[in-house]
């Protein structure tokens, strides 16, 4: 009752005095507690012991525990940081190079690979002028002249203002067509037969449908300045959407994936028609007496029996069926192989025929066989009798 009282008599300063005296002695006695058995360690707060657990020297004696050693303290820990990161030092990456091939290496094992190998044996046998690469001369073709300029924008009449400007730039930097030169190699020709020549030699190139072509000189113009000026590949041409920025570009696409050929299809055909006449095999207009239509409706016959087919057959006119064989003798043969697959027998492979005669390898053969599985099912037949024993 007076301690009751006594607590009513105090003012607030003293409780607050109290309270925080309680709180200090409550600390101090819990303190002494707070412990980290891995380290040794005695700690002061709840605070220190926690954060004692996040860092770098609990992790380190934790792994020291492990391995059944005695913890350290914070002096050698520090001093164990200080000296590893002394000892750390920028690694130097020695290169090795091979001057007779031009090449480099980071490591010695690589190098000695290639010291030993054949082709850097090769390559010292070989004389020191060869050795050495030869720097490519540059080229000096010949720029297109203002007339030629003129007359290329002249037949461009569907192209707008701003399309034909820069068509002229265009124009003003790409190499002129020159019939005697190569359109995939730029080499130098005597004169355009000869070039054709190389050109079918050298890098397979060949015209389609030779024998209707009544401009050569202006196919191989057209094809000229679509390669030297538009950049594009003949046999792409654009369709696979890649695009190439200088001539040089274009040619070497071309070498390297064989595509030094023209992309002649059905729906090509209009861009080369001006170069070709197809009139030698046309009928005159009007005489249509001799032509009639066949049973299928998709072919002519001519007078003198040839078909003229429609080019929608055209994958069942390549196809390479065999004829039947009408002859007596083979009919007779494939009659006689059905009869048989029926039952019929023709009286040759009788009973006591050649070919219905077992034979004795045959026979031994299936004789070990039935010993075999008399033995396994234990049902064999005995040659003798029985010892009754009685």
């Amino acid at each position: 009752m007076s301690q009751f009282r006594s607590d009513l008599l105090m003012t607030e300063d003293e409780r607050v005095a109290i309270a925080a005296k309680k709180e200090e002695l409550d600390g101090g006695s819990k303190g002494t507690s707070l412990t980290c058995i891995t380290c040794r360690f005695k700690f002061d707060t709840p605070k220190d012991q926690r954060e004692h657990y996040k860092g770098e020297l609990h992790r380190f004696n934790l792994k020291r525990k492990v391995a059944n050693l005695n913890p350290v303290t914070q002096e050698a820990f520090d001093e164990r940081t200080t000296t590893s990161k002394g000892e750390v030092a920028p690694v130097k990456t020695e290169k090795f190079v091979c001057e007779t091939c031009n090449k480099s290496y980071n490591s010695s094992g690589n190098y000695n690979t290639h010291i030993a190998s054949n082709k850097h044996k090769e390559q010292l046998n070989k004389p020191q002028e060869e050795v050495k690469k030869v720097p490519k001369e540059p080229r000096n073709l010949e720029l297109m002249t203002q007339e030629e300029i003129e007359r290329v924008l002249a037949d461009a009449t569907h192209l707008e203002a701003e399309e034909k400007e820069m068509l002229r730039k265009k124009l003003e930097t790409s190499p002129r067509y020159d019939e005697s030169r190569c359109l995939f190699c730029n080499e130098q020709c005597k004169d355009l037969d000869d070039n054709v020549k190389h050109m079918t030699n050298v890098h397979s190139f060949f015209i389609p449908d030779l024998e209707y072509l009544k401009d050569l000189d202006g196919l191989l113009r057209h094809l000229g300045e679509k390669i030297l000026v538009g950049n594009e590949c003949l046999w792409c041409d654009g369709k696979s959407g890649k695009y190439f920025h200088s001539a040089d570009a274009v040619q070497q696409h071309m070498r390297e994936m064989s595509h030094c050929r023209i992309s002649y299809e059905v729906e090509d055909e209009g861009e080369y028609e001006d170069y070709y006449d197809y009139t030698k095999d046309e009928m005159p207009e009007g005489d249509l007496s001799s032509v009639s239509v066949a049973e299928n409706g998709c072919e002519l016959v001519l007078k003198g029996g040839r078909v003229v087919g429609h080019r929608a057959l055209r994958v069942f006119y390549q196809q390479k069926l065999r004829l039947q064989d009408t002859r007596e003798s083979v009919l007779i043969n494939k009659m006689l192989s059905q009869y048989r697959m029926l039952g019929w027998n023709d009286g040759q492979n009788s009973r006591g025929s050649k070919s219905n005669q077992a034979h004795p390898r045959q026979d031994r053969r299936q004789k070990i066989f039935d010993l075999k599985t008399g033995i396994k099912k234990n049902n064999q037949k005995h040659h003798r009798d029985q010892m009754n024993l009685i």
